[in-house]
């Protein structure tokens, strides 16, 4: 009776994952693994989460109309207002989903195998602000020049000299699956406790954008740039593998059922950024000259880097099951994940820079800006409800 009670009370602190085997949506009979009520089972469920916050640095910046052209937009001007970034980005809950299939492999049913995929769907935040005919408000892209040692900022609209516009998009996509084979080690006429290995994978999408269009209108020269477009490109990809490990607790009262799971991975977190980045500049008399890189994507740090890093996943679950039906049961619960090794495009923007590389020209001085491959945890959490079938 002891050790009953002290495997539910520390299975309780677990999560519900996808191994409900063994179990019936016929709760008021005890259900080991002789009992034959269920053979095959699944469910689905809609998922409503919340994100860890991601950090944007300073991307955009303004100032008033009548600031001195050489401090518009500079940070640490007494007149220049932060338009976007220098901020942790937050946004409402997001809308996924989880489904799970599991199928018994012996007639004790004590042997099962399964499977879970889930997609927590995409978050994005936008911003985007255009300057009138006459180039205001005024609107900028700060950042630090290496070699002046000193904070500058490009203008993409300022009254009289300029007018544009700036987009910024920021992204964020989360998804994963995994497959087990479970094993019941103890059961009794109202709880059960299952183990289960098995291998679990998920992939983790961060990306920030940033996109401006910036047109001379002090006076159109045909032999003159008039048009300047530049695009910026930040891409994080984290890949996970792993074995996994875990186990489930499930208790029945009459027609109600609670289940608290644990899932632990251990593995391998492939780490991808891609940083791009281009500058259109667009004559009138001649074809437009596409050169690369951008303002924060510079030859010193467009590429592709990769690393491998060891990663740990953590996923609770708690979830109750009303269950009137033999074959089907409404559920409701609170789901948990946690990567400790995550890329996020916003820590890999640097905004020290070495702008003499820009449209093709060859780097003089420091190298800047560079790539330091800075990850972190990551998490998202958030209610569960869906139904459950057995068969």
């Amino acid at each position: 009776m002891k050790n009953t009670l002290f495997l539910f009370l520390v299975c309780l602190l677990c999560e519900a994952s996808s191994l409900f085997g063994g179990l019936t949506c016929f709760p008021r009979r005890p259900l080991g693994c002789g009992t034959g009520e269920v053979s095959a089972w699944g469910y689905a469920d809609y998922l409503y989460l919340w994100r860890k916050h991601r950090f944007i640095p300073p991307l955009v910046t303004t100032s008033p109309d009548g600031t001195p052209v050489n401090s518009a937009g500079v940070l640490g001007a007494s007149t220049t207002s932060i338009l976007f970034g220098n901020e942790k980005i937050t946004k409402n809950p997001c809308s996924g989903g989880r489904v799970a299939l599991g199928i018994w492999l012996n007639r004790a049913k004590c042997l099962g195998f399964g499977g879970t995929y889930f997609n927590a769907g995409v978050e994005k935040k936008k911003f985007e602000n255009a300057s009138n005919i006459a180039g205001s408000p005024t609107l900028a892209r700060p950042y630090f020049d290496v070699v002046a040692d000193a904070q500058e900022a490009l203008l993409v609209a300022f009254p009289s000299l300029f007018a544009g516009s700036i987009k910024v998009e920021v992204t964020n996509s989360i998804s994963g699956a995994d497959v087990y084979a479970s094993h019941r080690i103890h059961n009794a006429r109202c709880v059960g406790i299952d183990l289960f290995v098995g291998y679990t994978y998920s992939e983790i999408d961060d990306s920030v954008g940033i996109s401006s269009n910036s047109t001379n209108i002090l006076f159109i020269d045909p032999n003159f740039e008039t048009q300047t477009l530049m695009n910026d490109h930040f891409d994080c990809h984290n890949q996970f593998q792993a074995a996994l490990v875990g186990g489930t607790l499930q208790a029945y009262i009459k027609y109600f059922a609670f289940y608290g799971a644990a899932k632990f991975g251990f593995g391998n977190m492939c780490q991808t950024i891609d940083i791009s980045g281009d500058t259109n500049t667009i004559i009138p008399l001649n074809a437009g000259v596409i050169t690369p890189g951008g303002l924060l994507a510079l030859p010193t740090n467009i590429e592709r880097h990769r690393r491998h890093r060891f990663c740990v996943m953590q996923n609770y679950e708690i979830k109750g099951v009303y269950s009137p039906w033999r074959h089907l049961g409404l559920t409701l619960g609170y789901t948990f994940y946690w990567w400790n090794r995550i890329l996020l495009a916003g820590d890999q923007i640097d905004l020290n820079l070495n702008t003499s590389q820009q449209r093709g020209n060859p780097l003089v001085g420091e190298a800047s800006p560079l790539v330091d491959l800075k990850d972190g945890f990551f998490w998202i959490h958030g209610i569960t409800a869906g139904i459950r079938v057995c068969f």
